[in-house]
């Protein structure tokens, strides 16, 4: 089921928030990059959520956060906005559900690595060793090294986004960089 239409005005308003003098173009990148995502999000959240009403709502939530950060995007048809994109609103999503569900477990249907919008970015089937392993570790690893080192957001910028604490961001990247390392090792053993 596509966004609705009453949620779709309600998303094109955060493009007529956009201050023109800044960036007489942002709009109109914005525009673009809400018809080229739009449904992209709407399925990420969906698939989390399985419901149509929180999967717009999440969509939304996504596309603020996105809004705030516009100035790093760079190009609206690239790999790296894609990633970024499909990494807010999945971690949206997911909020969205903890709170929901009262508990912090993600859901038993989310991302089976066939499902995973991310891996067409990845390309999984490559033979670089990197890839592959990278692949292989959890999805909020992927996502963390994928923000910071792919798209460039600093530890202070991804506290923001992901609304957790800017030590919780460091352990994370810490944490994401031994699990891959790990795998790299482990690939190497084989």
């Amino acid at each position: 089921m596509p966004i609705s239409e009453e949620q779709e005005k309600r998303n094109l308003k955060i493009i007529i928030n956009i201050p023109s003098t800044e960036d007489p173009d942002a709009q109109h990148r914005f525009r673009e990059l809400y018809e080229e995502y739009k449904g992209l999000m709407y399925s990420v959240a969906f698939t989390i959520l399985e419901n149509h009403s929180d999967a717009e709502d999440v969509v939304h939530e996504a596309f603020i956060t996105i809004f705030k950060n516009f100035e790093k995007i760079s190009q609206v048809k690239c790999p790296q906005t894609k990633a970024y994109i499909v990494i807010i609103t999945r971690s949206r999503a997911i909020d969205f559900y903890r709170k929901r569900e009262n508990h912090i477990s993600i859901p038993e249907n989310y991302a089976s690595p066939e499902q995973d919008p991310l891996s067409d970015i990845l390309d999984l089937s490559q033979e670089s060793e990197l890839v592959q392993a990278f692949g292989k570790i959890p999805s909020n690893y992927r996502d963390i090294l994928l923000l910071h080192y792919y798209n460039g957001f600093s530890t202070k910028e991804l506290s923001e986004i992901l609304g957790i604490k800017r030590n919780s961001v460091n352990r994370l990247i810490s944490r994401a960089k031994l699990a891959l390392a790990q795998q790299l090792q482990s690939e190497d053993n084989l």
